[in-house]
């Protein structure tokens, strides 16, 4: 099975009548697998900006009448409604046709509106992107993907980049990134809205009932602790499993492994202080903890044993992955793990 690719595409012209805050294109391999135009997003609304909840409000009133007399128009064609998904992650939206094209629209009151183009084939009662092979056949699929590297690097290739932009989506977007990985048909709007992030805002979301719901959509077990297991992280990603660490972090140390990331791209043999030598107790002074602020999600998609390091991927663009922390640093500023697994 070809690796899914995500392409933005932001653009200044109307879709169906209305300019949209965001475009993605779903490529697998070179063929593309549907378009999802983003109308209204909590996040985009009220990121960086003085936006009241009225406004949001009114706006998504006005997108809501208008779109479907519009998809109406265009299609030639009585929308339809359609439901996906079980529990949390179940989601009624209105289809409508044209050709071999479905065109779902979906409008989460106080959340999102957008709407999923894509081939009728396509246009499952689930979540799933095309129909599972076995458990044992996913086993080998996903295992096929891990990658052991001359330098002693273990790493999972394959894994989808989602860019949380300006908003503080991490959870999500680090999520939707494991779930496209496994099969899901998701996207970060999707699972911002169905975590609840009305206004945006992280603190009203509900996501750890999301991340079971999903974990049933992807026919995947889920275990979460609040203890850093390493033996329990190499074995997952020795299996093609990616995990989601939960962690402290500060903009200070975010700079220095961004520093170190650009370093080791020009000098395979530069390293990450020894926590053990002078040089890297006084490093470990500055590891951050919750008190320097709220918490990050990254998804873990590697290890090195011989150099002592974890391989992290952030959801912030292309230029984020494979980042290198210490086993020891990740360790200490660990707070919650997620495995999905079979």
């Amino acid at each position: 099975r070809s690796k899914l690719g995500i392409r933005e595409l932001r653009t200044a012209q109307p879709v169906f009548g209305h300019v949209p805050q965001n475009v993605q294109a779903f490529l697998r391999g070179n063929q593309l697998e549907r378009i999802v135009v983003t109308y209204l997003d909590a996040g985009f609304f009220f990121a960086n900006r003085e936006a009241k909840a009225r406004e949001f409000r009114q706006t998504f009133r006005v997108l809501e009448k208008a779109l479907p007399k519009r998809l109406a128009k265009e299609t030639r064609t009585r929308g339809k409604g359609s439901r996906q998904g079980r529990g949390e992650m179940r989601t009624r939206t209105t289809e409508y046709t044209h050709g071999d094209l479905s065109l779902r629209l979906l409008c989460e009151d106080g959340f999102l509106i957008s709407l999923t183009i894509q081939p009728k084939a396509n246009a499952d009662r689930d979540w799933l992107a095309g129909r599972l092979p076995s458990r044992d056949a996913r086993r080998k699929l996903l295992a096929a993907n891990v990658r052991r590297q001359p330098n002693g690097d273990v790493v999972i290739q394959g894994v989808p980049m989602n860019d949380q932009h300006e908003r503080a989506y991490c959870v999500i977007a680090s999520l939707a990134m494991v779930m496209q990985y496994h099969g899901l048909a998701v996207d970060v709007d999707l699972l911002a809205a169905k975590a609840g992030y009305r206004g945006g805002k992280v603190a009203r979301a509900n996501w750890e009932d999301l991340f079971r719901a999903i974990g049933r959509e992807a026919k995947l077990r889920l275990t979460d602790s609040n203890r850093y297991r390493l033996r329990q992280i190499k074995k997952a990603i020795d299996r093609g499993e990616p995990v989601l660490v939960g962690r402290a972090f500060s903009r200070e140390r975010d700079a220095l492994h961004r520093e170190f990331a650009a370093r080791y791209a020009h000098d395979p043999d530069a390293t990450l202080p020894d926590p053990r030598s002078k040089a890297g107790r006084q490093d470990r002074r500055q590891w951050p903890t919750l008190r320097d602020g709220p918490g990050h999600m990254s998804v873990i998609t590697g290890y090195n044993d011989k150099r002592q390091e974890i391989l992290f991927t952030e959801s912030w663009g292309e230029r984020y992955r494979q980042r290198r922390m210490r086993t020891e640093e990740m360790e200490e500023t660990a707070h919650a793990l997620f495995f999905f697994g079979l």
